[in-house]
């Protein structure tokens, strides 16, 4: 199949090229008609961009948008399964009966030490794992039980893990049949079927939007159409031989193509922590920098020099955990900026009830720190304090308003911590915190929470615990603080969906405890993607490595271009080390630095303002290495880049200039509460004296108002209570 490959160059960003080109194909007579045209982009931001800038080229003409879809959606749409595809759910567990129900020896050959009978957690992270296995080894069409002979055949010195692979080969064929009982495919195993079978079509114009690294089974499926495909590729036409005829990279082009980087774009800082300094001095120089906005070209309408805006600045992190300090740092300088990573789904807060939940259901008999660990989420207590509002009894007021320091006073000098007996102590006390627990156990621990029911059964329970806990909070999807819960709440309420839909009676439909249930609701709420944020003010940008290239921001700046970040290396993998990767025609080391060396240069190349951040060391002081792209020059400029990153500096700490985090107030908004008249001491211990020397005011806390903390991690008595 013949593949149209246009060549955008890189004089500037992609996006906006590809909105043209498809302008100058598809529109006409006052119409841009794209119905019958599906584009492919590597990522979701991508493809919500691609069609914001759609909509604006269109301006006042007819606009029938095309479908947008990502490299990883692509191939269900060229074939039609024999069968049809188990979804995420019904592949997990068919993979976790698959497993369960697998002899112990065979289970050994895979696994040193498979989990007790009991442990669900353990048994659906092996689930994963192997599904993380062969959803990797499909999309570059590797049958999993054709690994041990591929190797054998490429001359791989010293296999010794033929024997595994059989034995993952006999739990995949487990997993196969568990899918078959229930009229399902895997999958994997269904594109692959189709590319054998010479089964892919398309009745669609298809454009593929600088999808550089497509994997092999799409490859295949792709060169199997007989429509129109266009390859859009981000680069000039002089760099054709570094691309194939789908516009994905040629590797071994790539592992020799020499980027030379202008010195004034990388700034080398000591600390890790500083690189955010370095973002906000970048971003201080271009303030008042003359630049062209988003998406106009050179010869094109354009409203002369301005400064750059917020939303004109990307700022692109290679450690995605440096994420949130960035973006509190930039608030804090008063640079506007949004998170667009996301955070996972996992770490929302609803995830995160649901976890504390589960622990304290899972605890037999009930544990005071797993029930502690429950009350101190954010949500139970605002919960209770609504609560407590339509109530006028006087003790829940006072259980809600000082629970946490009952509870650890409770602690210290009970240390009662398995709550099968009453509450102990005087009745003042224990009567308030008796009163919470029992809401508490009415409301996550139903009568029959430790029997084994479907998992289908549970799905409504776990609804009705968040519904309690989250209903009558006022939240709008148009404020980013609301935005993450509401899209958590949106995810695990599909999720239960989907769960309530299994069948009871099935053999693959675990029978589990309620903390078995939101075992599996919190494991399949893991392999999720974050949250986007998008959209509100006008704001700077912060994305992923992999984002950048199709960001069409007049200005970006990239940070951690420190090696094993940018590009990333995997460590250690259980089943496909390095070596193996290579063997079979895995996304290795080698193909990581080629789509990485591409994407550096695009961004250097087509955008106005760049710099490029790598830090000497790390959070924890451990020296790092800069980034391989950095050094991807000509041997002759080699020494000068290893000078500058390894050589002696003329200042210790090459510190950098901090710019105002903190703007000053007309008075301190810290206030302290004014000590108020008290009875003469009487007596005082000799220490008291010191702690009056040190600082009379907290002298005044601890010996006259008698403030101390308390805690619920004593294991015994001290030594007064013991007395």
């Amino acid at each position: 199949m013949a593949v149209e490959r246009v060549f955008l160059g890189w004089t500037e960003p992609c996006l906006p090229q590809v909105a043209r080109r498809l302008w100058d194909r598809y529109h006409s007579d006052g119409r841009w008609d794209l119905q019958n045209v599906v584009v492919v982009t590597p990522g979701r931001r991508a493809s919500r961009r691609l069609l914001e800038i759609l909509a604006e080229q269109a301006r006042s003409c007819i606009l029938v948008p095309p479908r947008l879809v990502t490299t990883g959606e692509l191939p269900e749409l060229l074939y039609t399964p024999s069968a049809p595809a188990a979804d995420a759910l019904r592949a997990l567990l068919a993979r976790l009966s698959a497993l369960r129900q697998a002899e112990a020896t065979l289970l050994r050959q895979v696994f040193l030490d498979p989990p007790q009978p009991d442990d669900l957690a353990g048994w659906l992270q092996l689930a994963q794992e192997l599904a993380g296995l062969d959803e990797e080894l499909a999309a570059d069409a590797v049958p999993l039980q054709e690994v041990g002979a591929r190797c054998e055949a490429a001359g791989l010195p010293d296999f010794p893990d033929r024997r595994r692979w059989q034995a993952l080969t006999e739990l995949r064929k487990l997993y196969v049949a568990a899918l078959a009982r229930q009229g399902l495919v895997d999958r994997g195993d269904a594109r692959l079927r189709a590319v054998q079978q010479h089964g892919c079509t398309a009745e669609f114009d298809l454009a593929l939007v600088a999808c550089a690294d497509l994997n092999r089974l799409t490859r295949l499926m792709l060169r199997q159409l007989t429509g129109r495909v266009t390859a859009f590729i981000h680069a000039p036409q002089s760099l054709a031989d570094h691309f194939d005829d789908l516009g994905c990279l040629v590797v071994d082009r790539w592992l020799r193509h020499q980027l030379d980087l202008d010195p004034q774009t990388v700034r080398v800082v000591e600390r890790h922590s500083d690189q955010a300094l370095a973002v906000l001095q970048a971003i201080h120089q271009w303030a008042n920098s003359p630049t062209r906005g988003p998406g106009e070209r050179e010869g094109g309408i354009s409203a002369g020099p301005a400064s750059l805006t917020p939303d004109q600045i990307t700022v692109g992190v290679g450690d995605e955990s440096a994420g949130p300090v960035l973006r509190r740092t930039l608030e804090l300088a008063g640079v506007p900026a949004r998170l667009a990573v996301g955070r996972a789904l996992s770490l929302s807060r609803p995830a995160m009830l649901l976890a504390a939940v589960g622990r304290y259901l899972a605890s037999d008999p009930p544990r005071l720190d797993a029930f502690a660990a429950l009350l101190r989420h954010p949500d139970i207590e605002a919960s209770l304090l609504r609560r407590q509002n339509a109530s006028s009894r006087h003790a829940t007021t006072e259980a809600v308003m000082h629970w946490l320091t009952l509870l650890d006073r409770y602690a210290t000098e009970s240390l009662h911590r398995v709550l099968v007996r009453d509450w102990l102590g005087d009745e003042p006390n224990r009567a308030p915190l008796r009163e919470v627990y029992d809401q508490i156990v009415a409301w996550c621990a139903p009568a029959d929470r430790r029997q084994a029911r479907p998992l289908s059964h549970w799905s409504q329970p776990i609804a009705t615990m968040l519904q309690r806990v989250y209903n009558g909070m006022e939240l709008s999807r148009h404020r980013a603080d609301d935005h993450p819960l509401i899209h958590a709440l949106e995810a695990i309420g599909q999720l239960l969906r989907s769960q309530a839909e299994l069948d009871p009676d099935a053999l693959d439909t675990p029978r589990v405890s309620l903390a078995g249930a939101i075992a599996v609701t919190l494991s399949r709420l893991s392999q999720l993607p974050a949250a986007p944020l998008e959209g509100g003010d006008p704001a700077v940008e912060i994305l992923g490595w992999l984002e950048l290239q199709l960001d069409d921001a007049p200005a970006i700046v990239v940070t951690g271009l420190n090696e094993g970040l940018v590009p990333q290396s995997v460590v250690a993998d259980a089943f496909l080390p390095e070596t193996l990767r290579s063997v079979l025609g895995l996304t290795d080391d080698r193909r990581r630095f080629a789509r990485d060396l591409m994407t550096l240069s695009a961004i250097v190349a087509s955008r106005q303002h760049v710099t490029l951040i790598a830090a000497r060391h790390d959070r924890e002081d451990q020296p790092l290495a800069p980034s391989r792209l950095l050094l991807a020059c000509g041997e002759d400029r080699l020494p000068q880049w290893i000078e500058r990153f390894y050589g002696e500096r003329s200042e210790p700490t090459e510190p950098v200039a901090s710019p105002i985090l903190y703007t000053h107030a007309p008075i301190s908004r810290f206030v302290l509460s004014r000590p108020q008249p008290a009875q003469p001491i009487d007596s005082l211990p000799v220490t008291a004296f010191r702690d009056y020397l040190a600082c009379p005011y907290r002298f005044y806390l601890k010996h006259v108002l008698k403030l101390c903390s308390f805690d619920d991690r004593a294991v015994e008595l001290d030594q007064r209570a013991f007395g």
